[in-house]
């Protein structure tokens, strides 16, 4: 039998596994080349800018890309140095570097960013004099206190105190809740029952059947329960609200008293802010219910419409209910808008005797 062949063949294989394990000490298996590493970072980065940047307010047709790197237009009301701050946290999230953020004198900033062995991308922040965020006022209103735990109830009075709470009466815990919401620096409204089609509005309620001098009464009844409230708005009533006389009787206490009135359109056809600004009562009317359907998506997406119709309007009513999903969604949104540039207010802020903002 003749060797060399089998030799020849073995001293191949042998010399083929050394070349091979000498590449994989070079670049071990699973690791990634700096080309690589570098393209997956810019890749990242440029996916997610546009979103994050929209998170200050700044639209996507305010970013483009240039032969220089990612141009910016950042509006007059908000500092390059927010932006620079935003676009250094993305790039920590994505375990990336920043190289360097120079300001030039025209106010430009050039900011490089990459991975820890270099520079793979610059964005340019241009301030834009003839560029504006979309932005409003935005009032919220919580409705339904009167039957909840401490515990939910101190939850929602640690929201920002532009937030107004509404009561309702005569109900099991109204009274220890009012003490607690007026001791909390929000403003405080009463949530006055008031008829529906259907469905009962529950104790103390104004019906339509009422005598103008019972209606009154029960308003006086209703606002003794709520001590410290700065204004009222309307609980169910989608049958009362539509009734000039039942209006004109319950707005005539709340201008005797300099309170306002905020109309919840529970009816397409209520007359109630209309009644108000014709009665020279300070008023509003809602813009949005927030919560109707109960899930986190919802909610989110409702309160970013209600955001849209103050940017288009200059001042939205959103209004929502006492319920621990809807607590969390505004922990988590509210400093958001903000951060776009919307302002949250008190609801006393946004009530006239003229019309300013019409319920969509």
């Amino acid at each position: 039998m003749k060797l060399w062949p089998i030799l020849g063949a073995f001293s191949v294989g042998v010399l083929v596994g050394f070349l091979a394990s000498k590449g994989l000490e070079r670049e071990p298996e699973g690791t990634s080349s700096k080309l690589e590493r570098d393209e997956d970072f810019s890749s990242s980065f440029m996916e997610r800018l546009p979103a994050r940047l929209e998170e200050l307010g700044i639209g996507r047709e305010l970013v483009s890309e240039t032969d220089e790197g990612v141009v910016v237009k950042v509006a007059d009301d908000l500092s390059p140095l927010v932006v620079n701050l935003e676009v250094t946290r993305l790039v920590d999230e994505l375990g990336g570097k920043v190289f360097r953020a120079v300001e030039y004198e025209d106010g430009r900033v050039r900011i490089d960013v990459g991975t820890s062995e270099g520079p793979t991308d610059v964005v340019l922040l241009l301030p834009s004099l003839e560029v504006h965020r979309r932005t409003g006022k935005i009032a919220i209103i919580v409705d339904d206190f009167g039957y909840q735990d401490d515990e939910l109830v101190r939850g929602f009075c640690e929201l920002p105190r532009e937030v107004a709470l509404s009561v309702l009466p005569f109900r099991k815990r109204t009274a220890r809740i009012a003490e607690d919401l007026c001791k909390s620096g929000h403003e405080v409204l009463l949530h006055l029952p008031m008829e529906p089609y259907k469905a009962n509005p529950g104790k103390g309620a104004i019906y339509v059947r009422m005598s103008d001098e019972e209606i009154e009464r029960r308003v006086k009844e209703a606002l003794s329960q709520v001590p410290c409230a700065v204004g009222v708005d309307n609980h169910m009533g989608s049958k009362a609200t539509e009734d000039r006389r039942v209006m004109r009787a319950i707005l005539k206490v709340l201008r005797r008293r300099g309170l306002f009135f905020v109309d919840s359109r529970t009816s397409a056809r209520s007359v109630g802010y209309e009644v108000a600004l014709e009665m020279k009562v300070r008023a509003a009317e809602r813009t949005k219910f927030l919560d109707v359907v109960e899930k986190r998506e919802a909610i989110v997406r409702t309160l970013r419409d209600l955001a849209d119709a103050a940017a288009e309007k200059g001042v939205a009513v959103g209004i929502c209910h006492a319920k621990p999903l809807t607590l969390e969604v505004l922990k988590e949104e509210l400093p958001r808008l903000e951060k776009m540039g919307f302002s949250l207010v008190p609801v006393s802020q946004v009530v006239s005797t003229v019309r300013i903002a019409r319920g969509l």
